[in-house]
């Protein structure tokens, strides 16, 4: 996975709660024509909302409790660059050593629209989005939700911690052992859309109904 090095250290940044809300911004990206939104977060809270919307809408918050922080959290911005079709979102700028620093983000995209997202460290809950989901996280909690009736299959790879796949109240046992991850896939759906999720490290919680 790209974000399995590194992990040891974006966990750290995480271990000390951030105490004060250092800056706050709001972008809003046209949708027109957008099949895909790819996101490349680091590190802190990711929750994407889909809605009858015709445009990307993404909060960020950047959190920062140490010293310092004006200069650390200087040079984090979001970029946003679109491009045949595919709007990719990084948050870019995220210091080296960040301790004490996390990026929030909150989106609210389409509905239609498929997902692919890196997230290095953080919770992820995406709920609403009927389109094809791919996510590959580090270290931490994932939460999705969907329709069933959107979704044709959905797989989970988890290296460690806990995972549950339900679809239409039914739980899809997987190959699982203990805390050491495992495998969980279903493939009987009636939709067209897909969804993936590999997470190196934390507890993965899909429910499609």
């Amino acid at each position: 996975m790209r974000y399995a090095t590194g992990i040891v250290l974006m966990t750290l940044a995480l271990a000390t709660p951030a105490l004060a809300v250092d800056d706050i911004q709001n972008h809003r990206f046209d949708a027109a024509g957008v099949k895909l939104v790819r996101v490349d977060h680091p590190v802190g809270e990711l929750e994407i909302i889909g809605a009858d919307v015709n445009a990307v809408e993404v909060r960020m918050e950047i959190d920062c409790d140490g010293r310092n922080c004006a200069e650390r959290i200087d040079d984090i911005r979001l970029e946003g660059r679109t491009k045949n079709g595919e709007l990719h979102l990084e948050v870019d700028g995220y210091p080296r050593f960040g301790k004490g620093v996390s990026v929030n983000l909150e989106l609210r995209v389409p509905r239609s629209v498929a997902l692919a997202v890196e997230h290095g460290v953080g919770e992820t809950s995406i709920d609403g989005v009927a389109g094809d989901i791919e996510l590959e996280a580090g270290v931490g909690e994932v939460e999705i939700r969907g329709s069933s009736a959107a979704f044709h299959s959905a797989e989970i790879e988890l290296g460690v911690g806990e995972s549950e796949l339900s679809v239409d109240g039914a739980t899809i046992d997987g190959d699982s052992f203990l805390f050491v991850g495992g495998e969980t896939e279903w493939h009987k759906g009636r939709g067209e859309s897909r969804l993936k999720v590999e997470v190196g490290v934390g507890e993965v919680s899909v429910r499609l109904d």
